[in-house]
Order: C-alpha cells, then sequence, then structure tokens
C-alpha cells in the first residue's frame, strides 16, 4: 500500500507530464504564474464539463451544463481522495501541484470551497450536447467575476 505522500507525488508527477504536453513542451510555463485562468475539462461518464481555477479571484468553480436540479456532477469532499467528487480531486491534485511550483495562489486557493458556477442557459433533458457546452464555456469563461454569457 502507497502512503499518503507517496501517492500525492504520484499525482503530481502525472498531472505535470501531462501539463507539459498541452503547454507544448514549454517548461517556462509550467510554474503556472503567467496564467490568470486555468480551465481543466473533465469528461466523466459520458459527460463533459469543467473544473475552473482562478488564479486573480482565488476562487475555483465548477461549470456544466446541467441543470442543478438534473446534475449528477458530485461536488462531495470527503476526508479521504478516494471519498471526493471529481472536482474535489482536481482541486487536490492541481494545488499539490501548485505547491510543488511554490505558485503564490497555492494556499489560498486550497483552502478554497469548490463552487457551481449558475448559469442561466442550463439545461434540463439535454443529455447529448455536453462536449459542445463545455467547449463554449472554456472559450468563454474569463474568470468568477468577468462577464460570462455563451
Amino acid at each position: 500500500m502507497l502512503n499518503k505522500r507517496h501517492t500525492v507525488e504520484a499525482r503530481t508527477t502525472t498531472f505535470k507530464k501531462n501539463l507539459l504536453i498541452v503547454l507544448e513542451r514549454n517548461a517556462d510555463r509550467l510554474d503556472l504564474k503567467s496564467y490568470d485562468v486555468v480551465v481543466i475539462p473533465i469528461p466523466e461518464s459520458h459527460h463533459y464539463y469543467l473544473v475552473c481555477f482562478d488564479l486573480r479571484e482565488l476562487s475555483i468553480e465548477v461549470i456544466d451544463n446541467m441543470h442543478p436540479k438534473f446534475a449528477w456532477v458530485s461536488m462531495k469532499d470527503g476526508n479521504s481522495f478516494t471519498s471526493k467528487g471529481t472536482p474535489n480531486k482536481i482541486k487536490h491534485i492541481v494545488c499539490a501541484y501548485m505547491r510543488s511550483v511554490k505558485h503564490p495562489s497555492a494556499q489560498a486557493l486550497s483552502s478554497e470551497t469548490l463552487s457551481k458556477k449558475e448559469i442561466g442557459w442550463a439545461t434540463r433533458d439535454n443529455f447529448t450536447d455536453c462536449g459542445i457546452f463545455a467547449m463554449q464555456h472554456m472559450e468563454l469563461y474569463y474568470g468568477k467575476n468577468k462577464p460570462f454569457e455563451c
């Protein structure tokens, strides 16, 4: 069985490897200090949504096209990694990575609670276009307090 430290290090290493691919091998940007917003698309059980890190306003928002009454994305935050919902697992990994690269917002973001962004165009019965919604949301999300209209 892996100890907690090794598991966090393994997740951080995997995140760094994938981030390097996204950054087109530009290692100078790995510290994320040149970014105001980091948006992570989540494909989960044939559904797509976003976990958005606003590094200026120090917030973490989940953007899902489904109306809250019909959404199934788990915002659960448990004491152990395995008891967390996917958005909180992503928060855990990203914040651990940010601490490892000594990002100035790492500690503040670690103590932030995830919130679900309320959107006026949330769907109630459209279960097939979530990927299209996620792409639109990625294009138009500039941060927590910025206009967000799709």
